[in-house]
């Protein structure tokens, strides 16, 4: 009995060794625990530092609707593929959202970013589906409805297909209309924004059929004097054109703040007079008599001027003068002489 009191003390003792072992050991434990917590909350505010630094040296342009966004940093297991010798010279580059207009530019923007941070060609459409909006994150989700894997060359081909017709036939009816209606630097402008959209549309179009749009739409004035100069190239045609326009500009600015005097220029144009000219009086006038009119008061004898009894000698009394036109042909003046002769 006594044995086993004894074993069971023992057992207790170890027992409470073990125990109190387990106890030193669960406190160093969480000792080290919240040392490490702690540890890695300050690598978090630390790197949440640097990164909220990062982000506010680096330039920020707003997309068209309104938010922030840039592009993405290449995952981890892209590291291979990663050039950090050259993308750390570069700040965090924006992508635009797409919404529907000017596809090709967008397309164009996508894939210059995609070199250059060398974004797997599986992960491309997937990666800019994020930044589709209305109408055209409408048509992605019904083209990417059971549609595996997602391909950028498909993409990009039913994307123009879908959103570039209408912009490809605005593109080349403007740039066919184009003309110059306002200054030469504006109308350089229009044509070299949609001769860019143009070359997008059709690359194969060379630098003389551009040569001759530009000087087919120049201002009436200066088209020729550029067209008989035969620029060989379309800087050159730009050159040209603006070296013809500064002698125009200068007339036109000239000649609408010159000062003009209306009375010295209808004082120089009027006729002086000059001895032996013909007085109005004298100008023969046309009469209103006609021949029937002369002829009936004649039968009669009465005067024709006045239609008083006529008598030699005779003198009309005077009367107000009604003038009137008449579109009956008129007597010359030697008719009328010789018809006072006959009374």
């Amino acid at each position: 009995m006594a044995t086993h009191t004894s074993r069971i003390v023992d057992l207790e003792t170890q027992m409470a060794a073990v125990q109190q072992k387990l106890d030193s050991q669960h406190q160093d434990l969480k000792s080290a625990i919240a040392e490490l917590a702690a540890s890695t909350k300050d690598n978090i505010d630390a790197l949440t530092a640097s990164l909220t630094r990062l982000r506010d040296q680096s330039p920020r342009r707003s997309s068209p609707s309104g938010s922030q966004s840039h592009f993405p940093d290449p995952p981890p297991f892209l590291s291979q593929h990663h050039r950090p010798s050259l993308l750390d010279h570069y700040p965090r580059l924006e992508f635009s959202y797409f919404s529907g207009t000017d596809p090709h530019v967008w397309v164009s923007k996508c894939a210059k970013l995609f070199n250059l941070y060398s974004i797997p060609e599986d992960q491309k459409v997937e990666l800019v589906s994020y930044y589709l909006e209305g109408r055209a994150h409408t048509w992605f989700e019904g083209w990417s409805f059971r549609r595996f894997p997602l391909i950028w060359g498909q993409f990009v081909e039913e994307l123009l297909h879908r959103f570039g017709n209408q912009e490809q036939l605005n593109v080349v009816a403007a740039f066919n209309q184009l003309r110059q209606t306002t200054t030469l630097s504006r109308y350089q402008e229009e044509f070299e924004d949609l001769r860019s959209r143009i070359l997008r549309l059709n690359p194969d179009l060379n630098e003389y059929y551009f040569v001759m749009s530009f000087m087919g739409g120049l201002d009436d004035e200066i088209q020729p004097r550029v067209q008989v100069l035969n620029p060989p190239t379309l800087a050159c045609a730009f050159y040209q054109a603006r070296l013809e326009e500064s002698p125009i500009e200068a007339r036109k600015k000239k000649a609408r703040f010159a000062p003009s005097n209306r009375w010295s220029a209808s004082s120089s144009t009027s006729p002086s007079p000059s001895i032996g000219r013909s007085s109005p009086r004298d100008t023969p006038v046309a009469s209103h008599f006609t021949p029937e009119r002369i002829s009936v008061p004649r039968g009669q004898g009465l005067c024709y001027k006045c239609g008083n009894k006529y008598f030699h000698g005779h003198v009309c009394s005077k009367k107000k003068q009604l003038h009137s036109l008449q579109a009956d042909p008129t007597p010359s003046p030697d008719t009328e002489e010789e018809l006072d002769d006959e009374f």
